[in-house]
């Protein structure tokens, strides 16, 4: 076990006896520790109405929004259990950059599983890469914890190897919905 692994799992240790149910957003009182309580659970806003192809807010009341109906994507569903605001985008902030890896259980779990009778049922879950560079200098993927958390929680394999980050790109973070889009091209 690296150093890192062994003080990752120490200070979780640590957080838990010194901090035992409280809410690990605003500190109040709740029946575990790494949980939510009431209030900060509806601060974690779920994307209204979601497209079935794209995951994002649909602003008509038929499955798919406009924009997949004129362009589908390449896959079949994306699911979305959080828009990426208040206290989801704070979260996934922590566990992205300050190695807060026990937000990836909450919000797994706070995320819930979709229902087994929503179809196309996913396959595999695949993990988007880091490129060689930023995985060395993080230590972990984060998208590896939330898919290694997903695939216990339903059931499903995790693919790591069928996709891959071939071009180091600069942090998304700060940039817009476009400028991303741009940044991501042949990575």
């Amino acid at each position: 076990m690296s150093g890192r692994l062994l003080a990752r799992g120490l200070g979780r240790l640590f957080d838990t006896l010194l901090n035992p149910g409280f809410c690990l957003a605003c500190g109040a009182e709740v029946r575990s520790a790494e949980s939510l309580c009431a209030v900060c659970r509806q601060r974690l806003r779920r994307v209204p109405n979601p497209c079935r192809h794209c995951g994002q807010p649909n602003p008509v009341a038929a499955p798919a929004c406009p924009a997949c109906l004129l362009n589908p994507p390449r896959w079949q569903r994306l699911i979305a259990p959080f828009q990426y605001r208040g206290l989801a985008r704070e979260y996934l902030l922590k566990l992205k950059f300050s190695e807060d890896l026990h937000l990836a259980r909450i919000l797994c779990r706070e995320g819930g599983a979709p229902p087994r009778d929503q179809l196309p049922w996913p396959e595999v879950l695949l993990p988007v890469p880091l490129h060689r560079e930023r995985l060395i200098e993080r230590g972990y993927n984060q998208a590896n914890e939330i898919a290694a958390i997903w695939s216990r929680m339903l059931g499903i394999p995790v693919d790591r190897r069928a996709l891959r980050r071939v071009r180091s790109t600069p942090s998304q973070s700060g940039l817009n919905a476009a400028r991303r889009r741009r940044n991501l091209r042949q990575a």
